[in-house]
Protein backbone atom coordinates (compact mmCIF):
# COMPACT_ATOMS: atom_id res chain seq x y z
CA UNK A 1 0.00 0.00 0.00
CA UNK A 2 2.13 2.95 -1.18
CA UNK A 3 0.97 6.25 -0.72
CA UNK A 4 1.55 9.23 -3.29
CA UNK A 5 0.81 11.90 -0.33
CA UNK A 6 1.53 12.04 3.45
CA UNK A 7 -0.88 14.32 4.13
CA UNK A 8 -3.94 11.72 3.35
CA UNK A 9 -6.72 13.83 2.82
CA UNK A 10 -8.76 11.28 1.92
CA UNK A 11 -8.97 9.61 5.11
CA UNK A 12 -10.38 12.38 7.19
CA UNK A 13 -13.58 12.82 4.53
CA UNK A 14 -16.61 12.17 6.72
CA UNK A 15 -17.55 8.17 6.86
CA UNK A 16 -14.09 6.71 5.33
CA UNK A 17 -13.25 3.61 6.43
CA UNK A 18 -10.53 2.06 5.32
CA UNK A 19 -10.21 -1.81 5.99
CA UNK A 20 -7.15 -3.98 4.56
CA UNK A 21 -6.08 -7.57 4.81
CA UNK A 22 -1.75 -6.79 3.55
CA UNK A 23 1.26 -8.71 3.74
CA UNK A 24 4.94 -7.52 3.78
CA UNK A 25 3.69 -3.73 4.77
CA UNK A 26 6.06 -1.09 4.15
CA UNK A 27 4.77 2.73 4.48
CA UNK A 28 6.11 5.98 4.13
CA UNK A 29 5.92 8.65 6.97
CA UNK A 30 2.12 9.63 6.41
CA UNK A 31 -0.76 10.84 8.65
CA UNK A 32 -4.46 11.89 8.84
CA UNK A 33 -7.52 12.99 11.29
CA UNK A 34 -8.70 9.17 11.12
CA UNK A 35 -7.37 6.79 13.41
CA UNK A 36 -5.29 3.79 12.10
CA UNK A 37 -5.07 0.34 13.72
CA UNK A 38 -2.82 -2.21 12.72
CA UNK A 39 -2.73 -5.87 14.03
CA UNK A 40 -0.26 -8.42 13.59
CA UNK A 41 -1.33 -11.74 12.80
CA UNK A 42 2.65 -13.58 12.34
CA UNK A 43 5.52 -11.67 11.62
CA UNK A 44 8.01 -8.87 12.55
CA UNK A 45 5.94 -5.29 12.08
CA UNK A 46 8.49 -2.24 12.43
CA UNK A 47 6.82 0.95 13.84
CA UNK A 48 7.68 4.77 14.32
CA UNK A 49 5.43 6.73 15.67
CA UNK A 50 6.05 10.31 16.97
CA UNK A 51 9.66 9.33 17.19
CA UNK A 52 8.75 6.45 19.21
CA UNK A 53 9.92 3.05 17.57
CA UNK A 54 8.86 -0.57 18.37
CA UNK A 55 8.68 -4.19 16.94
CA UNK A 56 5.07 -5.77 17.19
CA UNK A 57 4.67 -9.14 16.62
CA UNK A 58 1.73 -11.68 16.14
CA UNK A 59 -1.28 -10.89 18.40
CA UNK A 60 -0.10 -7.25 19.02
CA UNK A 61 -2.00 -3.97 17.85
CA UNK A 62 -0.51 -0.89 17.11
CA UNK A 63 -3.33 2.47 17.14
CA UNK A 64 -2.55 5.89 15.80
CA UNK A 65 -4.49 8.39 17.05
CA UNK A 66 -5.22 11.77 15.16
CA UNK A 67 -2.57 13.22 13.32
CA UNK A 68 0.26 11.00 14.31
CA UNK A 69 2.93 10.78 11.85
CA UNK A 70 4.28 7.16 11.60
CA UNK A 71 6.25 4.89 9.24
CA UNK A 72 5.88 0.91 8.41
CA UNK A 73 8.31 -1.85 7.67
CA UNK A 74 7.64 -5.70 7.96
CA UNK A 75 9.54 -8.63 7.10
CA UNK A 76 8.55 -10.82 4.18
CA UNK A 77 6.24 -13.25 5.95
CA UNK A 78 4.34 -10.65 7.98
CA UNK A 79 0.50 -10.62 8.10
CA UNK A 80 -1.48 -7.54 9.13
CA UNK A 81 -4.82 -6.16 9.32
CA UNK A 82 -5.12 -2.50 8.75
CA UNK A 83 -8.22 0.12 9.47
CA UNK A 84 -8.67 3.33 9.07
CA UNK A 85 -11.63 4.45 10.80
CA UNK A 86 -12.63 8.23 10.57
CA UNK A 87 -14.17 10.31 13.52
CA UNK A 88 -18.05 9.29 12.86
CA UNK A 89 -17.13 5.84 12.91
CA UNK A 90 -16.34 6.66 16.98
CA UNK A 91 -19.15 8.16 18.26
CA UNK A 92 -20.80 5.65 20.58
CA UNK A 93 -16.63 4.97 21.74
CA UNK A 94 -16.67 8.77 22.50
CA UNK A 95 -19.74 9.01 24.50
CA UNK A 96 -18.50 6.43 26.81
CA UNK A 97 -14.29 6.60 27.63
CA UNK A 98 -12.31 9.59 27.60
CA UNK A 99 -9.13 9.39 26.08
CA UNK A 100 -7.28 6.93 23.77
CA UNK A 101 -5.53 3.48 23.38
CA UNK A 102 -1.99 3.26 23.94
CA UNK A 103 -0.03 3.38 20.79
CA UNK A 104 1.58 0.02 21.10
CA UNK A 105 -0.94 -3.00 22.62
CA UNK A 106 0.74 -6.25 23.54
CA UNK A 107 -0.73 -9.34 22.77
CA UNK A 108 -2.41 -11.30 25.54
CA UNK A 109 -2.29 -14.53 26.62
CA UNK A 110 -4.51 -15.66 24.18
CA UNK A 111 -2.90 -13.91 21.33
CA UNK A 112 -6.00 -11.77 20.75
CA UNK A 113 -7.19 -14.29 18.47
CA UNK A 114 -10.82 -13.08 18.87
CA UNK A 115 -9.58 -9.90 17.55
CA UNK A 116 -7.83 -11.83 15.03
CA UNK A 117 -10.93 -13.89 13.63
CA UNK A 118 -12.79 -10.99 13.86
CA UNK A 119 -10.71 -9.35 11.38
CA UNK A 120 -10.29 -12.32 8.83
CA UNK A 121 -14.07 -12.52 8.75
CA UNK A 122 -14.81 -9.02 8.36
CA UNK A 123 -11.54 -8.44 5.76
CA UNK A 124 -13.47 -10.53 2.64
CA UNK A 125 -17.44 -8.91 3.49
CA UNK A 126 -16.34 -5.34 4.15
CA UNK A 127 -16.88 -3.65 1.04
CA UNK A 128 -20.49 -4.93 0.67
CA UNK A 129 -21.49 -4.00 4.12
CA UNK A 130 -23.73 -0.50 4.82
CA UNK A 131 -22.66 2.18 6.89
CA UNK A 132 -24.26 0.37 9.97
CA UNK A 133 -22.73 -2.90 9.48
CA UNK A 134 -19.45 -0.96 9.35
CA UNK A 135 -20.46 0.84 12.35
CA UNK A 136 -21.25 -2.41 13.97
CA UNK A 137 -17.57 -3.81 13.41
CA UNK A 138 -16.08 -0.91 14.39
CA UNK A 139 -17.98 -0.53 17.65
CA UNK A 140 -16.90 -3.93 18.35
CA UNK A 141 -13.15 -3.66 17.51
CA UNK A 142 -12.95 -0.74 19.56
CA UNK A 143 -14.98 -2.24 22.81
CA UNK A 144 -12.79 -5.68 22.46
CA UNK A 145 -9.94 -3.28 23.14
CA UNK A 146 -11.08 -1.20 25.88
CA UNK A 147 -11.93 -4.22 27.61
CA UNK A 148 -8.15 -5.14 27.19
CA UNK A 149 -5.85 -1.82 27.09
CA UNK A 150 -8.22 0.51 28.98
CA UNK A 151 -8.32 3.69 27.37
CA UNK A 152 -5.82 6.59 28.52
CA UNK A 153 -5.60 10.12 28.86
CA UNK A 154 -4.56 11.91 25.67
CA UNK A 155 -1.18 13.31 26.10
CA UNK A 156 -0.87 16.56 24.59
CA UNK A 157 2.36 16.67 22.24
CA UNK A 158 3.39 20.29 20.44
CA UNK A 159 6.03 18.39 18.69
CA UNK A 160 3.47 15.90 17.01
CA UNK A 161 1.81 18.82 15.49
CA UNK A 162 5.23 20.77 14.72
CA UNK A 163 6.06 17.59 12.53
CA UNK A 164 2.15 17.77 10.74
CA UNK A 165 2.66 21.14 10.38
CA UNK A 166 6.46 20.80 8.67
CA UNK A 167 5.31 17.88 6.26
CA UNK A 168 2.16 20.23 5.12
CA UNK A 169 4.77 23.14 4.59
CA UNK A 170 6.82 20.46 2.50
CA UNK A 171 3.65 19.55 0.01
CA UNK A 172 2.54 23.05 -0.07
CA UNK A 173 6.26 24.40 -1.37
CA UNK A 174 8.26 21.50 -2.36
CA UNK A 175 8.34 23.08 -5.87
CA UNK A 176 10.57 25.90 -4.31
CA UNK A 177 14.09 26.03 -3.05
CA UNK A 178 13.68 24.75 0.79
CA UNK A 179 16.78 24.69 2.95
CA UNK A 180 16.93 23.74 6.57
CA UNK A 181 17.93 26.97 7.92
CA UNK A 182 15.00 28.51 6.47
CA UNK A 183 12.59 26.11 7.92
CA UNK A 184 13.65 25.53 11.08
CA UNK A 185 13.58 29.32 11.39
CA UNK A 186 10.00 29.57 9.79
CA UNK A 187 8.87 26.93 12.98
CA UNK A 188 10.91 28.47 15.37
CA UNK A 189 14.05 25.87 15.96
CA UNK A 190 17.91 26.33 15.22
CA UNK A 191 18.91 24.07 11.77
CA UNK A 192 20.81 21.72 14.07
CA UNK A 193 17.69 21.21 16.85
CA UNK A 194 14.98 21.20 13.75
CA UNK A 195 17.08 19.05 12.12
CA UNK A 196 16.96 16.81 14.92
CA UNK A 197 13.63 16.39 15.34
CA UNK A 198 12.43 15.97 11.96
CA UNK A 199 15.15 12.93 12.18
CA UNK A 200 13.29 11.45 15.19
CA UNK A 201 9.88 11.90 14.40
CA UNK A 202 10.36 10.66 10.61
CA UNK A 203 13.50 8.41 10.65
CA UNK A 204 14.82 10.37 7.28
CA UNK A 205 16.90 13.69 7.12
CA UNK A 206 14.71 16.41 5.98
CA UNK A 207 16.88 16.65 2.37
CA UNK A 208 16.42 12.86 1.85
CA UNK A 209 12.49 13.65 3.00
CA UNK A 210 12.07 16.37 0.71
CA UNK A 211 13.83 14.93 -2.31
CA UNK A 212 11.79 11.68 -1.78
CA UNK A 213 8.41 13.38 -2.15
CA UNK A 214 9.61 15.49 -4.88
CA UNK A 215 10.50 12.30 -6.70
CA UNK A 216 6.98 11.26 -6.03
CA UNK A 217 5.82 14.63 -7.65
CA UNK A 218 7.46 14.03 -10.65
CA UNK A 219 6.58 10.93 -11.47
CA UNK A 220 2.97 11.97 -11.14
CA UNK A 221 3.07 14.98 -14.14
CA UNK A 222 5.01 12.56 -16.00
CA UNK A 223 1.94 9.97 -15.54
CA UNK A 224 -0.53 12.60 -15.91
CA UNK A 225 1.17 13.88 -19.07
CA UNK A 226 3.05 11.63 -20.37
CA UNK A 227 4.34 14.14 -23.21
CA UNK A 228 6.11 16.39 -20.60
CA UNK A 229 9.90 15.96 -20.72
CA UNK A 230 11.47 15.03 -17.96
CA UNK A 231 13.46 18.60 -17.48
CA UNK A 232 10.28 20.26 -17.37
CA UNK A 233 8.89 17.81 -14.68
CA UNK A 234 11.95 18.06 -12.39
CA UNK A 235 11.72 21.93 -12.49
CA UNK A 236 8.27 22.41 -11.67
CA UNK A 237 8.94 19.99 -8.45
CA UNK A 238 12.14 21.84 -7.49
CA UNK A 239 14.96 19.83 -8.79
CA UNK A 240 17.85 22.05 -10.59
CA UNK A 241 18.86 19.67 -12.52
CA UNK A 242 17.30 15.88 -14.36
CA UNK A 243 20.87 14.61 -12.66
CA UNK A 244 19.43 15.88 -9.29
CA UNK A 245 16.61 13.90 -9.87
CA UNK A 246 17.80 10.60 -11.10
CA UNK A 247 20.44 10.66 -7.72
CA UNK A 248 17.36 11.11 -5.59
CA UNK A 249 15.83 8.58 -7.69
CA UNK A 250 17.89 6.31 -7.14
CA UNK A 251 17.79 6.50 -3.40
CA UNK A 252 14.04 6.43 -3.63
CA UNK A 253 14.30 3.13 -5.15
CA UNK A 254 16.85 2.04 -2.39
CA UNK A 255 14.46 3.13 0.73
CA UNK A 256 14.24 1.60 3.70
CA UNK A 257 13.26 2.19 6.86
Amino acid sequence: MKRESYYESDADKVNHFYFAHLFNENNRAHFHNSVEMVVVVKGEFFVCANGEKKTLHAGDVFFADSYVTHIYKSTPETELYVMVISDSYQKNFQSIYEGVFPMFMESKEDGNCLLIKACAFFSGEWQNCNLLMRTGFVNWVLGYLADRYPPETKKKSDKSYFIVNVLKYIEDNYDKNISVAEIASKFGYSPNHFSMLFNKYINLSFRTYLNRYRVQQVMKKIKEDPGMGIGKACELCGFNSPNTYYRALHEFDNFDF
